[in-house]
């Protein structure tokens, strides 16, 4: 899954703050943590595994005691948004908006009990950047499974499992036949869950800054060659 909530391609800061930074830091770490510090500002990259799954009617899973997993509406935003804790309820509430527009899809797994709390959240995109980036391998019926997520407090008890199967029929159900997704090559705990869930690896997506701009490259299966597309600076986006 890609970096949320932070803007790591912005703009160049003022250049007398980037300065006087520099100084600071050739002062107490010396000249290589300098050019170490330049290289990060200047040139980043990051990797995906591009993962794509068939989608086909499962039979009913077993009857879930803890959690109940179902399709969020708008009127559920504000509620997630308290539930978000690395994360302003106004900053969630941004974010979240962006996730009941069209045909888009928002699948949340809410804890049996008096006080429900957000224990799964996954937001089902039909026509987010990562999606674009993939070209004319997507057809009508494709669909994208971002922003993946579970609280800390609720990890280790199988909710991604279960969370990314019942995401997998809300999209069955409304009509989408494959799903894609986009997961760092560093998420070791990401990659082993597609893997276990049934998902191909397709290729790979390299999204990389170079001095405040950022690009797209990606080469798909049967590809010769990587494609490249400039894209706008927010790796939020895909």
């Amino acid at each position: 899954m890609p970096p949320t909530g932070k803007r790591e391609c912005s703009r160049m800061r003022n250049p007398l703050t980037l300065l006087a930074k520099a100084w600071r830091l050739l002062a107490q770490e010396g000249p290589a943590a300098v050019l170490r510090r330049v290289r990060s500002l200047a040139w980043r990259r990051w990797e995906y595994v591009v993962f794509r799954k068939v989608l086909g009617e499962e039979v009913a899973g077993a009857l879930q005691v803890d959690v109940e997993f179902r399709v969020a509406g708008p009127e559920d935003i504000p509620w997630i948004s308290r539930q978000i804790d690395h994360l302003t309820d106004a900053q969630a509430e941004r974010l979240l908006k962006e996730q009941f527009q069209g045909r888009d899809i928002t699948v949340v797994g809410v804890s049996a009990g008096a006080e429900p709390g957000l224990m799964f959240s996954a937001w089902l995109s039909h026509d987010g950047l990562d999606l674009r980036a993939l070209g004319d391998r997507v057809g009508p019926d494709d669909v994208s499974i971002r922003r993946v997520e579970v609280p800390e407090r609720c990890r280790r008890r199988g909710l991604a499992t279960r969370g990314m199967r019942f995401a997998e029929q809300a999209a069955w159900k409304a009509g989408r036949r494959r799903i894609w997704s986009l997961v760092l090559t560093d998420n070791v705990a990401s990659l082993g869950l597609h893997q276990k869930l049934g998902y191909e690896d397709r290729g790979r997506v390299r999204l990389v800054r170079w001095f405040g701009k950022c690009y797209v490259r990606t080469r798909l299966a049967g590809d010769l060659r990587w494609s490249k597309v400039r894209v706008a600076n927010d790796v939020s986006k895909l």
